[in-house]
């Protein structure tokens, strides 16, 4: 049996052919030019770790990388990258940027279109650990921005501060109750219920991390 090695992609005669850096083919036929793309192969979200930790605060890069059918690497600048976030108050992604908001988990996943072709990359899990350093810094920001009163502000501040001095001389009764506390003035305060059950779930990571130590 014969097998085809070739195959004849246009009847008529090529004028002109060119071949860029990524292996896409351009010809011209009469007036019009032609391009025939490299099939996309793969899209990766180039970690070693398919989940990643954060502590609050924090940020990493999610390097893209997106490959076509000959090996050759695609030029990002001229494809379309949509990130989905299954949890954005947990953690923004932004031109490849993770930042770390809230305590929780969430699954981020890059759909790739290049040349009329789309393809989804690999998964990978974004898992935000919070501590009283980081949630005081995050409880002063919103007092900045007008969402959380001074007073109020202040109070879950040193509640967070008792907190960690007793987690420090390893009272860990003492330090929860402090945590305690801080929900306590945080209930009975004017801030809106949306943000209170970020701060929350903020809370229950502090006190989950000192009950595992």
């Amino acid at each position: 049996m014969q097998i085809q090695k070739s195959k004849q992609l246009i009847g008529n005669n090529v004028h002109l052919t060119d071949l860029d850096c990524e292996g896409n083919i351009y010809y011209a036929n009469g007036e019009n030019l032609f391009k025939l793309p490299v099939p996309l192969e793969t899209a990766s979200i180039t970690d070693e770790e398919v989940t990643i930790v954060l502590v609050q605060g924090e940020e990493t890069s999610a390097d893209l990388a997106v490959t076509l059918a000959n090996g050759n690497n695609v030029d990002l600048a001229g494809a379309d990258v949509e990130w989905t976030n299954s949890a954005p108050q947990v953690a923004t992604i932004e031109n490849g940027k993770i930042t770390a908001k809230n305590a929780g988990s969430t699954v981020i996943q890059a759909n790739v279109s290049y040349n009329g072709e789309t393809i989804a990359s690999n998964k990978i899990e974004i898992t935000v650990q919070v501590t009283t350093t980081s949630l005081t810094e995050q409880v002063q920001s919103l007092e900045e921005a007008g969402d959380i009163e001074h007073s109020v502000a202040q109070q879950l501040v040193n509640r967070l501060a008792q907190a960690n001095h007793h987690y420090e001389n390893e009272e860990t009764d003492q330090a929860i109750k402090h945590l305690e506390d801080f929900l306590k003035h945080l209930e009975n305060s004017s801030v809106e219920e949306e943000l209170k059950s970020l701060l929350e779930s903020n809370i229950a990571s502090i006190k989950e991390s000192y009950l595992q130590d």
